[in-house]
C-alpha cells in the first residue's frame, strides 16, 4: 500500500485499540504505601486476549514518571513508578483465542511473581503485589481460568532512587525490566519491608507482614513460558542464572552505594 494508505491503516488500528481499552473494566492493583493513592487500570479480565503482545497492553503499566493511557481512564499517583505483569496458565491450554491471535509466537512471560531487584535497593522504595483472576472466551460466565499477577513499584519523595547511582535506565528512557536481575525469593523483601500486598478479604487494605501471612509465596510452576501456534506453550523455562538476584534485601530504610542493575 502507499504511504498514505499505510498512515491512514495505522491510525485506524490506534483507535480500535483505544476503543477497546476504553471498555475494558477497570480494576484496583495497588494502593501506594507512602500516600494510600489507589493505582486503578483497565484490564481484560475476560480472557487472554487483553495479553495479545501486537496489542501493547503493557505499555499501560511501563512508562517514566507518567504512564502512557491513551485514552487515561486511570488513577495512579506520584510515587508510582512502573509495574509488570506475570501470567500463570493454571496448567491450562489457552486455546480458546482467536486463530489469528495464535499465528505467532508470544513474548516470553514470567509464570510467577518475581521482583526486579535494582529498584529495591534504593533507601525508601516498595513494592506491591496483587492478583487479577483472567476467565476464557469460551466460558458462558467469567471464571478464574488463568491468573495475572501485578507488581507495582513505588519510590518515595525521599527516596535516592532517581539519582544516577541508583536508577537504571531501558529502552525510551523507561525504567529497565528486562536484561536485569530478578528475584523470586518474594519473602526475603517481605523481611525488608519492601513489599506489601492486598488483603485478599479486603483489597483496599495495604497489608505489611509478617511474612507467614503471605499468600503468594509457593505459587508454581517457577519460570518462562510463551504461547505458540494453536495455543500450545513452550515451557516453562527455568529462569537464567545470571539474571537471579542471590544477594540481600536492605531494609526499607536502606540503601546500597550503587544499583545492581
Amino acid at each position: 500500500m502507499d504511504r498514505a494508505t499505510s498512515r491512514a491503516y495505522l491510525q485506524r488500528l490506534r483507535e480500535m485499540r483505544d476503543e477497546y481499552i476504553s471498555r475494558l473494566p477497570l480494576h484496583l492493583l495497588a494502593v501506594c504505601p507512602y500516600c494510600q493513592g489507589r493505582i486503578i487500570q483497565p484490564v481484560d479480565s475476560f480472557s487472554l486476549a487483553g495479553f495479545y503482545p501486537l496489542l501493547n497492553i503493557p505499555d499501560h503499566y511501563l512508562g517514566g514518571t507518567e504512564w502512557f493511557s491513551s485514552p487515561k481512564p486511570r488513577r495512579q499517583c506520584r510515587h508510582a513508578l512502573f509495574a509488570t505483569i506475570s501470567l500463570n496458565f493454571n496448567k491450562l491450554t489457552p486455546n480458546d483465542l482467536p486463530t489469528w491471535m495464535l499465528q505467532r509466537k508470544w513474548n516470553w512471560v514470567a509464570s510467577s511473581p518475581r521482583l526486579i531487584a535494582w529498584p529495591l535497593v534504593a533507601q525508601r522504595t516498595s513494592a506491591v503485589i496483587q492478583p487479577l483472576p483472567i476467565g476464557r472466551l469460551d466460558d458462558s460466565e467469567p471464571i478464574h481460568r488463568y491468573t495475572a499477577y501485578f507488581i507495582t513499584y513505588f519510590a518515595s519523595d525521599l527516596s535516592n532512587l532517581k539519582t544516577k547511582e541508583l536508577w537504571v535506565s531501558g529502552d525510551m528512557g523507561r525504567p529497565a525490566t528486562e536484561g536485569v536481575y530478578y528475584d523470586p525469593d518474594l519473602i526475603k523483601w517481605v523481611k525488608a519491608k519492601r513489599l506489601f500486598w492486598l488483603d485478599p478479604d479486603n483489597p483496599a487494605r495495604l497489608v505489611s507482614g509478617p511474612e507467614d501471612k503471605f499468600p503468594y509465596i509457593d505459587i508454581q510452576p517457577q519460570g518462562r513460558y510463551r504461547l505458540i501456534e494453536n495455543g500450545e506453550i513452550e515451557g516453562p523455562n527455568p529462569y537464567k542464572p545470571r539474571f537471579i538476584w542471590q544477594g540481600n534485601a536492605p531494609h526499607h530504610d536502606e540503601s546500597f552505594s550503587k544499583t545492581i542493575e
